[in-house]
């Protein structure tokens, strides 16, 4: 299923250039996911608990938290990959 998003990714990764615009390009991602979960979460707090709708904020707000802890994986991946080829150190 993720066979094509893989191969995609170890091209990057091993492409020096693609992989700082993917690095550049992941920040940005993040910095977006990260202020659209800060966001939804503000929105959940100040809506009361009592409403009909607390359980469906509290829901999508999760939701936002774990795709940015999803896209804060790539470009940490991809500056451990950079350090380690900097360092002339050998990975699989």
């Amino acid at each position: 299923m993720f066979t094509k998003w893989d191969k995609k990714f170890d091209d990057m990764a091993a492409d020096p250039t693609l992989r700082a615009a993917a690095i550049v390009a992941s920040s940005k991602q993040r910095n977006t996911m990260f202020w659209i979960a800060c966001l939804i979460s503000l929105i959940t707090i100040l809506i009361t608990i009592g409403s009909q709708a607390f359980g469906l904020m509290t829901f999508i707000a999760a939701i936002q938290w774990i795709q940015f802890s999803q896209i804060d994986s790539n470009p940490r991946l991809l500056r451990v990959i950079d350090r380690l080829q900097r360092d002339g150190k050998t990975f699989a």
